[in-house]
């Protein structure tokens, strides 16, 4: 196995380490059988990033992101087997630079086929950890949980679906309003055609929610925590409260090369709370992706 390529020692600034992260990826081989390495490189326009209420006015911004991911697989029999995965992922806002964040996660991902076959559904179970950190927005570091359960199937040879019950729970490193519980049942369709495809997904989710606002709302009926948000602005404060979020989301994939291809995804993005505060968002993202396997 060759060794693995140099990359720079010199990462104090979040571009430094995008670039870092870039070659990382472009440079790791193929470790075994039965893993697999991905880089994606990506680029996302995000309508809404300060997640703002309703009228506030926050502009929107580019987003661009480098993401490592690792997985590898270990086939139990013929009907199960177990995934380990891990992943690291740079992300630089162009207007919000405290935002800019790093995120490291893994988990583990069982899978299990009672009846083998093609159209037979599978059923699998997800645990997850990953740990977020912002360049300036002390409020936002956290450590993150998920716990997953869901079911799927291949439908015909091109159409698959799947839909699954998800719990969340997120503990902040300063302060309260970053700690958050939230649940929500995801459903997705997929269709495969010759070297791509494409899917749409749909989530439901209710529990805890973080939006800004440039007015203090101290004391509101169900705001659960609040804080001064300078990472945002200098006049925003950040809130949590409990909310009902929907997401819907649609993309396409399509494979330039036997390891290589290019994606483009639309999402939008709605939550309102009880006491009436809301937002809405609309993200737009390219990104391409190279496989080492």
């Amino acid at each position: 196995m060759r060794p693995f390529c140099t990359i720079p020692q010199d990462t104090g600034s979040m571009a430094r380490r995008l670039a870092a992260l870039a070659l990382a990826a472009a440079c790791v081989p193929g470790l075994a059988a039965g893993t697999r390495v991905e880089s994606e490189f990506s680029l996302e326009h995000d309508g809404n990033p300060a997640r703002a209420e309703r009228g506030e006015g926050v502009p929107a911004e580019f987003i661009q992101a480098a993401t490592l991911r690792v997985a590898r697989s270990q086939r139990i029999d013929e009907r199960s087997g177990w995934v380990l995965h891990g992943h690291a992922s740079l992300r630089q806002h162009d207007l919000y630079h405290g935002l800019n964040e790093l995120n490291l996660g893994g988990g583990a991902t069982y899978r299990i086929q009672p009846e083998v076959g093609f159209t037979a559904p599978w059923y699998e179970l997800g645990l997850a950890v990953e740990r977020s950190a912002r360049s300036n927005s002390a409020i936002r570091n956290l450590t993150r949980g998920v716990a997953s359960v869901s079911t799927g199937a291949n439908l015909t040879d091109r159409i698959s679906a799947s839909a699954g019950l998800r719990l969340t729970r997120a503990v902040a490193d300063s302060g309260p309003v970053f700690d958050q519980l939230e649940r929500a049942l995801d459903l997705e369709g997929a269709y495969h055609l010759g070297r791509g495809g494409g899917y749409a997904r749909w989530s439901l989710a209710r529990g805890d929610q973080a939006f800004s606002s440039s007015v203090k709302e101290y004391g509101v009926t169900g705001i659960e925590a609040e804080a001064g948000d300078p990472a945002v602005g200098p006049d925003f404060y950040a809130y949590r409260a409990r909310a009902l979020t929907r997401v819907v989301e649609a993309g396409a994939f399509v494979s330039v090369a036997p390891r290589q291809g290019w994606a483009l995804w639309v999402r939008a993005v709605h939550s309102a709370t009880a006491s009436g505060a809301a937002y809405s968002t609309r993200q737009l993202g390219i990104s391409w992706r190279y496989l080492v396997e």
